[in-house]
């Protein structure tokens, strides 16, 4: 019997080989129009095999920037998306209430792009706010789709892994890795970078390992989070630190329980009294010559543009001041007096895009942490959310798709989980359940 797939692989095939003998034969006049052949074989690549697309634009886009010709991976998101509108109209796939709250979202962002009286301050593409919006796509198209979770984790870990090992061993002798000089002391950019962003995607990748080898019970893989332990003192992130021992505690505390794990801190913390030893030792191999510094500076720019962003945020409630605007506010502000972001994405939904995009943001979010938490058998994909989340407290990066777009891929992926009819109240409590 003829698949429903067979005419469309034939047509990819055909068109395959007329590339092929215009490559060869005029091989100029067809570099011209590459990108265009690209994106259509993209298309029809997502089409007819829209799972393994999905999963693989997490490693994609995170290596766009830095591999040559991966450069229109830039608009994997947007070919995605058009697919999944096309699965739409055909019939293909169901439109549910969480697409809803995902367009939902979509949506204030848009109006407040449009309509914030201050206009924006930086074009589309340079902002956080198309990189939201393909996000959104690339949510939608997981829901659809309905992701093994197992995939999206390990293409999540594996992508963070590599790139901390890339971290650590300097490029892999290449020059993909630059140290920053900061006087006392240096820092690392990779990737297009900063060190925190580096310190989240190895925070990442010990959550993703840790839940693995939980779930697996499989020790060896373990070993896949020495290289993001082995990247601290390149990095000299603080940040970096606290998100790997939140995503460990969340691994070990949904596996043996709340109660196991209190009593080994107890215990480890009755150790060091009896034994009057510190984990400054620790901290201070970690972070180098910047955990001598005075950080305090830094600290009180952080905590000053806190209150600045929820002013804004309730002076313009409706729509915010316009996306990318809030610099130029910190910069005029007394107690602050430079061009400083949010540092905190839920502030920065507010203070931008007003209180409708913010509450939009936590009517997507809250669902998507519940979902993982109860429904999602392997308990793997709840420590990198957590992570993930715990990094937006203190960054911006949620547009960044080399960073959170293996977030926006597990957050559909968890929101089209539900629990079996088969499966008990007890046995849905656990987290028992995965879709498939």
């Amino acid at each position: 019997m003829i698949s429903r797939r067979t005419p469309y692989l034939l047509l990819a095939l055909a068109a395959g080989l007329v590339l092929v003998y215009l490559l060869s034969r005029y091989r100029g006049l067809v570099l011209l129009g590459l990108p265009s052949l690209i994106i259509v074989a993209a298309l029809f690549a997502v089409y007819l095999f829209p799972a393994p697309a999905i999963v693989s634009s997490v490693p994609l886009l995170f290596l766009q920037d830095s591999v040559p010709f991966l450069g229109l991976v830039g608009r994997l998101p947007m070919i995605i998306s058009a697919v999944w509108v096309i699965g739409l109209v055909q019939g293909r796939w169901r439109f549910t209430p969480a697409h809803v709250r995902l367009l939902a979202f979509a949506g204030t962002l848009m109006i407040s792009y449009v309509f914030s009286p201050d206009g924006h301050d930086v074009g589309p593409f340079a902002s956080g706010f198309f990189g939201m919006l393909q996000g959104v796509g690339l949510a939608c198209a997981a829901l659809s789709v309905r992701l093994r979770i197992t995939s999206i984790v390990v293409a999540i870990g594996i992508t963070s892994v590599a790139a901390s090992l890339f971290v650590v061993t300097g490029g892999f002798g290449g020059s993909g890795v630059v140290e920053y000089d900061f006087g006392a002391y240096t820092r690392v950019i990779a990737f297009g970078l900063n060190s925190n962003s580096l310190g989240t995607i190895s925070a990442v990748a010990v959550a993703a390992v840790v839940g693995l080898a939980l779930d697996k019970r499989r020790q060896l893989l373990l070993v896949g989070a020495i290289p993001s332990i082995l990247i601290l003192p390149d990095l000299k992130s603080r940040s970096s630190i606290g998100l790997i021992l939140v995503g460990v505690l969340v691994a070990v505390v949904i596996r043996i329980g709340l109660r196991k794990v209190v009593a080994v801190i107890a215990a480890i913390v009755v150790f060091f009294v009896f034994t009057g030893s510190t984990l400054a030792p620790l901290y201070q191999q970690a972070l180098g010559a910047r955990a001598n510094s005075d950080l305090s500076s830094t600290d009180s720019y952080r905590a000053a543009v806190i209150p600045l962003a929820l002013e804004l945020g309730f002076s313009h409630p409706l729509v915010g001041i316009g996306d990318g605007n809030f610099q130029r506010y910190a910069s005029d502000s007394p107690e602050i007096g430079i061009a400083l972001n949010t540092h905190n994405e839920f502030t920065r939904l507010l203070a931008e895009f007003g209180l409708p995009a913010l509450i939009a943001f936590i009517v997507v979010l809250v669902p998507a942490l519940r979902k993982s938490f109860r429904f999602d058998r392997t308990r793997s994909s709840f420590p990198i959310l957590v992570v993930l989340v715990c990094s937006l407290l203190i960054s911006n990066q949620i547009g960044n798709l080399k960073i959170y777009g293996g977030f926006w891929i597990l957050l559909g992926g968890v929101l089209a989980l539900r629990p079996r009819k088969t499966d008990t109240p007890q046995s849905v409590n656990a987290g028992s359940v995965e879709t498939v």
